[in-house]
């Protein structure tokens, strides 16, 4: 009889033992969820606060005190340069290994990888592996850009420590990236010349995304900003663009029914200098160099030569070397300010506006005739103002 006593004893701490970190596990998956979900939210709001182009260093100092335990940053984080980051992850992920040496993300990944056969119940516990970050760029003492981004999870192979785009998963993302230019290494055509908006496909996941500038209008920045957190608590998952970024997708849908936009495919030169300026890689003061006649379809067309003499922007390249049979000075293609290209002579001022290369100078691509502005004291203004705009140029 004692027997049976002791064996029920024993049975009912052994369940005792298996049953309570079960609970335990039960109650500390969803919970740590939704705190996840909670600090997310509450940067969220903050990152909306940021006005770029206004915020001031005050702001950014304010903001990095509040978010220091998730926060960091490279190099140093002065008034003049500061690129701060913040960055949560999953309770299962457990550290973000952005702010993390080689040595400490290796033992990590090392813990972690025990830990596999779990990753089927953290998932059926309410468990996301989900990535959340939000970043502040300062430069000479105002925050001139913001960005805040979501990863989730929407199939188990997508956990995995050392590469986030493993085979066979397609998390969901969204992406709200500020920016002061629209330089060329976009996959898709700016929409509009302050924001541009995109939820299609892209290669190893599910994104909405969208880039701003300061100018962009509070309208605008409330929708790109319209960010669903809730799908890092869902028992339902998420694995739609609209799900996470409603107001993104119903912009980016709007989009697609439209024509293309006037202002970044216009032939006739009447974009204006401050967005061309802005836009450009470089910018470089130069003049005609030279003009001789080349052969085009049975006629002799005048071709113009250019020297850079004083750069505006970047590293623009300034020297001897020339940028070699560019433009073809045809009266009926007209410059920037309305000028006829034919007017040009030996010796004119022009300001070029160019993406390619420094090292590359007799080979840049400038690619037609908006990329020559005839050089006048309000044309130079303009120009500048653009590139006053651009306060973080190498962006891309």
């Amino acid at each position: 009889m004692a027997s049976h006593v002791r064996r029920g004893r024993l049975i009912r701490i052994a369940a005792v033992a298996i049953l309570v970190p079960i609970a335990c596990l039960a109650a500390y998956v969803p919970i740590q969820q939704h705190l996840l979900r909670w600090r997310a939210e509450r940067l969220l709001a903050d990152i909306r606060q940021i006005q770029m182009g206004k915020s001031t260093w005050a702001d950014a100092q304010a903001f990095m005190t509040k978010w220091g335990t998730w926060g960091g940053y490279e190099g140093v984080c002065t008034t003049e340069r500061c690129d701060y980051r913040v960055a949560m992850q999953d309770w299962f992920r457990g550290m973000p290994a952005y702010f993390s040496d080689g040595r400490r993300i290796k033992l990590f990944l090392e813990k972690r990888a025990g830990l596999a056969w779990f990753k089927p119940f953290y998932r059926l516990l309410g468990g996301r592996f989900a990535v959340v970050q939000a970043e502040i760029k300062v430069r000479n003492g105002i925050i001139w850009t913001k960005s805040f981004a979501v990863e989730i999870a929407t199939a188990p192979e997508v956990y995995n420590p050392k590469n986030d785009s493993a085979t066979g998963s397609e998390p969901l993302v969204a992406d709200a990236e500020g920016v002061t230019h629209f330089q060329g290494s976009f996959d898709f055509v700016p929409t509009h010349p302050e924001h541009t908006v995109y939820a299609d496909g892209c290669t190893g996941c599910v994104l909405a995304s969208a880039f701003f500038t300061p100018r962009t209008d509070a309208g605008t920045m409330s929708k790109i900003f319209d960010i669903n957190l809730g799908c890092l608590t869902r028992l339902l998952e998420c694995k739609e663009q609209e799900q996470i970024m409603p107001e993104v997708y119903r912009l980016a849908s709007a989009e697609r029914e439209r024509p293309p936009s006037k202002v970044f495919n216009d032939s006739s030169c009447q974009i204006p200098l401050e967005l061309t300026a802005r836009d450009a890689h470089y910018v470089a003061i130069g003049e005609v160099a030279s003009i001789a006649e080349k052969h085009s379809s049975d006629e002799r067309v005048p071709v113009a030569s250019f020297r850079s003499l004083e750069r505006l922007k970047n590293h623009a390249y300034v020297g001897p070397l020339l940028f070699r049979d560019d433009l073809a000075l045809r009266p009926e293609t007209i410059l920037p300010g309305g000028i006829p290209a034919s007017k040009l002579r030996v010796g004119d001022k022009i300001i070029m506006l160019f993406d390619a290369g420094p090292d590359e100078p007799d080979v840049v691509p400038l690619e037609d005739a908006c990329s020559f502005v005839p050089y006048s004291p309000e044309s130079l203004a303009a120009v500048q103002r653009g590139i006053a705009l651009d306060a973080i140029p190498n962006r891309y």
